[in-house]
């Protein structure tokens, strides 16, 4: 048994290794964006059109912010950002700015293909507390929890992961082959 508990640890790290650096090129590029404050708007459409969506930009999580960083459980244990809240859990990767009080947790999980949704659920349901407590210190919390199956399977979330970090498109596609 522990022979199969190393590769799944294997499978999981190397995902992890993936997002991670997707995560770290965006945030990059975010951070040498100038930071635009922008008031939102109504958009108005006539009766019978189609509302027009809001461009990909306006979408991202990163923007708004010149100083993300970014904490993993990777290669040493992850201390949780002692100046957001004190904690004992441990996602496999956060990420957070100051200025604007912002953090996002990522949990992975690499489940059996027919169990994805259950662990996404579980994965939820173990940082609702913590999302609750960031929230309480008056920091805007965003958990995503991943799944990507043992056999290769990418679930939905690692769709709207990529979508969120702004990654869509046809841009989305050479990452995949190479990622997944």
């Amino acid at each position: 048994m522990p022979k199969l508990l190393q590769l799944y640890t294997w499978r999981h790290n190397q995902v992890v290794e993936i997002i991670i650096e997707l995560l770290r090129t965006q945030c990059e590029s975010a951070n040498q964006q100038p930071v635009t404050v922008k008031e939102p708007t109504i958009q108005f459409h006539k009766e019978g059109e189609r509302p027009v969506r809001r461009k990909n930009s306006e979408l991202k999580l990163l923007n708004g912010a010149n100083d993300w960083k970014i904490s993993t459980d990777l290669f040493t244990s992850l201390q949780f950002p002692a100046h957001i809240i004190q904690t004992e859990k441990r996602p496999d990767i956060v990420a957070w700015y100051d200025t604007k009080k912002s953090v996002l947790l990522i949990e992975l999980m690499v489940p059996w293909e027919e169990n994805v949704e259950d662990a996404h659920e579980r994965k939820k349901n173990r940082y609702e507390t913590l999302r609750a407590d960031c929230i309480e210190k008056n920091w805007k919390c965003v958990v995503i929890p991943v799944e990507v199956g043992c056999r290769g399977f990418l679930s939905h979330s690692v769709i709207l992961l990529l979508t969120k970090l702004g990654i869509t498109g046809y841009d989305l596609l050479p990452m995949l082959r190479m990622a997944f």
